[in-house]
């Protein structure tokens, strides 16, 4: 029996309180800021769970950078306020899956495998964003994304 990586399953389980937050975050969506959510692997690595939730829209996408650790995967939702090419402000929600190149391979592994059943959850994202590094999960490679 053959199973490529990407389709295998890792059995951890998304907790109620990650889909309560996304829906609380898609909800309403003009704010002066930006909105996110950071979810992880529990310790027990038996679910994923939020550890972190600014629903109130004052942070900065800097603020949002600061908590993802170079050591860590970890998935979130952005509400994302960004300026398209005909000048138009909009705000829309990015998923990015945060799997740091300095982070070990076990953690990756675990994280990867789980991708599919947070993706499951968070239907209604504009895109979603596979990052690896600061480049990639820079503002302006999310707003360049998010222009295409």
């Amino acid at each position: 029996f053959l199973q490529s990586w990407s389709s295998m399953s890792s059995g951890v389980k998304v907790a109620d309180e990650c889909v309560t937050a996304f829906v609380e975050i898609k909800k309403g969506k003009e704010t002066t800021g930006n909105r996110f959510i950071i979810f992880k692997i529990s310790d027990d690595k038996k679910s994923i769970v939020v550890q972190e939730d600014h629903p109130e829209g004052t942070a900065t996408y800097a603020e949002f950078l600061e908590k993802l650790k170079d050591d860590e995967p970890r998935y979130s939702v952005v509400d994302k306020k960004w300026t398209n090419n005909d000048g138009v402000t909009k705000n829309d929600l990015v998923f990015l899956a945060w799997s740091p190149d300095t982070c070990g391979v076990k953690p990756k592994m675990l994280y990867a495998s789980s991708l599919d059943a947070i993706k499951k959850k968070v239907d209604g994202c504009k895109k979603y964003i596979q990052c690896n590094d600061r480049d990639e999960v820079s503002e302006k490679s999310i707003d360049e994304q998010l222009g295409k």
